[in-house]
Order: C-alpha cells, then structure tokens, then sequence
C-alpha cells in the first residue's frame, strides 16, 4: 500500500465555473435551441456562495496528472501522463492510496486519459492507441490488451470518459480533423488528333475546419473497438472569447443528465455541451487556480472535480459544486 500526506486547502474564491453549472441545468431542459452563456454575463450572478468546494495538492509524482475518473465512492483514479502509472487517491484528501504500473520497465506509452468501465478500466493514449485489463476493488489486473481505434494519430487524442448508457467510450481530439478533398480530373485529350492521352492525375487537397473538434464513441461491448464519429464540438466562439485565442480540449467527462463537460489547458476554459453538439454554456478558469487543467470527473450529480498538472509546482484537484 501506498499512502501520502497532501495538503488540502479550504478556500472561499469565488468563481464563474459554479455559475456555469448552475446555468447548464436550466438551459439543458430548454426545449428550445440553448443560446450560449457567457462569464461576463454572469459577473452579476457570482455571489459569496459560490466558492470551490475544497483544493487539494497531490502527490509529487503526479505533477503531470493527465485524466481522471471515478474507481469507488470515495476514491478517483488519475492517470499520470509519463510514468504510464494509475493512481488511486482519496477523493476529498488527494492521499494516494495505491500506485498501479500496468507497463511495467517496457516502453511506457504517453497515456492522456482514463476510463473506468464496470469490471474494466481503459487507457487512452495521445496516438490513439486503447489498453484496457480487468480490475478488482483495490487493482487492475490481468494483461492491458492494446487495441488501436484505427483514427489518425496525429489527431492527438486527450480525453477519455465512459457512457454507460450507451455502453461506449467517448474519446475526444485535440486536433481539428483534416478531410482529404479528391477532385477528379478526368482524361486528357491530344488537341491536334483528338486522341486520348490517359486520365489525369486527380488532385487531393486537405479541408481543415480549425473550428470543429469531433469526439469519438469507441463500443467496446464486442471487445473489438470501431472508432465513429459521436458529435462535433464546435469551438470557434469559445476561441474568440479565450484570451489565448484557442480552445484545445484535454478533458472530458459525462454529467448525469448526459451533457458532456470539456476542459481545455490550452485556453483555459471550461465547457457544456449537448450529444448534440450545442454548446450550452462556457467559462474562462482562472490561471492561478488552473494552470494547466488536464482531468475532469463527476463524482455524483453536483460536484465535479477538475485536476490540474503542475506546471513548475504541485499538481491540484479542485472540488467545485453545481447548485
């Protein structure tokens, strides 16, 4: 057993994120197309209620924590990105309890996503490559079987999170997706004899949509993955509104009504959406707090946990309520 002392840290800021959930359920049930809500809209609104739940420092080696999910009631696995280990850890102290190194001294992949499944726990890394093994209460077990989602891997793939029910994963890119456009040229004629000389070569161009990210749904019921595209994210108004100018998702996870939650480190936002794709509503995370924002989990209907990677210091998990 592997156990730490982490700092936990009460704290009274308060912030837009709360605000933002608070606003998702209402528009969520709108039967009408969702308008989406701003922070600034909102400055109104935040009040000395609103304040994170608890922050929490993590232990030293998970500096580069890189996803979360739920392992029991009380406990969260997070993956940590270079070491390829799992870790569990206290939900409320962030101790951790148990390090699992499921590749061992081999080559340890870049593992960026986590995904605990029933009897199974699954591991995404950036190139699209999925491990999964059996686990038990206190482990995961048996051999990490490799399956590649057959997507390109330069897609760079950041989140993972589980739909039950569905019975799928859902993995989301950070890269737009590039479609390659074949226009055909048709057969060449020899002008002076009227003679076909061949066909032409077609041209292939790439269409680029910076605007769009799409996530995959992965079944895994079949244990055979067959990577579809489940929605397209559109981020081109959260790029606008980041004050880097970009929005790169690195965490997503499911709430109990079925929106998906995406966090992005590059541009320091946080996100709603419908199955639909429809953004429901979106605010900034304040760098102080959010250096770099990596894992997202819902630990029940009204509080979610949002870890960040270190980024020079310790890594944290902030615990944030939507009323």
């Amino acid at each position: 057993m592997h156990t730490t002392t982490c700092k936990r840290i009460v704290t009274s800021k308060p912030i837009c994120v709360l605000a933002l959930f608070m606003f998702s359920v209402g528009l969520a049930s709108c039967s009408t197309e969702p308008e989406p809500v701003r922070s600034d809209d909102r400055n109104d609104t935040v009040s000395d209620e609103h304040m994170y739940e608890y922050m929490v420092e993590l232990d030293k080696e998970l500096q580069e924590v890189s996803g979360l999910d739920k392992w029991s009631n009380s406990e969260i696995v997070a993956i940590q990105d270079e070491r390829a280990a799992l870790y569990i850890i206290d939900a409320t102290t962030g101790e951790t309890r148990t390090i699992i190194d499921p590749f061992g001294t081999k080559n340890k992949p870049d593992c960026e996503g986590v995904a605990v499944a029933g009897d199974y726990v699954y591991i995404i890394t950036s190139e699209g490559l999925l491990y999964c093994a059996e686990r038990s209460a206190d482990t995961a077990v048996g051999v990490y079987a490799e399956k590649d989602i057959g997507l390109p891997s330069d897609l760079n793939f950041e989140g993972l999170c589980y739909d039950k029910q569905n019975q799928q994963l859902l993995v989301v890119a950070k890269a737009p997706f590039a479609t390659e456009v074949v226009k055909e040229k048709g057969e060449d004629t020899d002008k002076e004899n009227g003679k076909k000389k061949g066909k032409k070569k077609d041209e292939v161009t790439v269409d680029i949509d910076e605007g769009l990210r799409r996530v995959y749904a992965v079944d895994v019921s079949s244990g055979q993955p067959a990577a579809t595209t489940f929605f397209e994210l559109d981020v081109s108004e959260l790029e606008q509104e980041s004050k880097e100018g970009e929005f790169s998702p690195s965490g997503i996870a499911l709430d109990a009504e079925g929106n998906l939650t995406v966090i992005a480190a590059r541009g320091h936002m946080i996100a709603t959406y419908t199955t639909q794709g429809e953004i429901i509503s979106y605010t900034h995370l304040p760098n102080v707090d959010f250096p770099q924002p990596e894992g997202i989990v819902w630990v029940n209907a009204t509080d979610v946990l949002v870890a960040s990677e270190g980024a020079g210091g310790k890594a944290t998990m902030i615990m944030m309520r939507r009323d």
